[in-house]
């Protein structure tokens, strides 16, 4: 990847494990706002988008790096056109991508989250980092109640465990917007 006037960089990280750089990048002429996740080891001058089989219609953001593996993690949203001026996205999944082998697995997707009598339904917001010497992953999820009309969206700072994807809620995030 040359830069240019059609991608936007959104996050610069860099994974001291596998010496390699990742960028996660918004292809600016995407009416759908797609971004797409490449990367460099710290000896190339090319980036190359990472080796995963990107769909043209979702989008790879939220981008974050292991501290002790040569791992990244991000959300996989889906993308729909509604109009001339809309698009919704619909969260798909959470995947790691291991920069070493290029094995790439999902970690948790909407199914998978054990949910309160009151709620309807979960996804990751947002990925903020790694916890407890890679364990774990720090991270903001909507949680959506039941029986209240269009939804109300209660936000959580979590702690995902990996090995047993378990969620853990460690606070109520009510004073401001999640950026992610």
């Amino acid at each position: 990847m040359q830069p240019s006037n059609t991608h936007k960089v959104e996050k610069l990280l860099y994974n001291r494990t596998a010496k390699t750089l990742v960028t996660q990048v918004r292809l600016e002429s995407s009416r759908l706002y797609i971004s797409r996740i490449y990367s460099r080891h710290i000896k190339e001058k090319q980036y190359r988008m990472i080796g995963y089989s990107f769909r043209p219609d979702c989008s790879y953001e939220s981008v974050i790096t292991s501290t002790k593996s040569p791992k990244i993690y991000f959300n996989v949203q889906k993308r729909i056109q509604k109009d001339a001026t809309t698009v919704a996205e619909n969260w798909l999944e959470l995947r790691s991508f291991n920069l070493t082998t290029k094995d790439s697995e999902t970690i948790i997707n909407e199914s998978d989250f054990m949910l309160s009598k009151n709620e309807k339904r979960a996804w990751v917001y947002g990925l903020l980092g790694v916890a407890d010497g890679d364990k774990g992953l720090i991270c903001s999820i909507a949680f959506e109640r039941k029986g209240s009309g269009k939804g109300y969206i209660d936000y959580y700072l979590c702690e995902l465990i990996l090995k047993t994807r378990k969620i853990k809620k460690l606070t109520l995030l009510k004073e401001f917007f999640l950026v992610r």
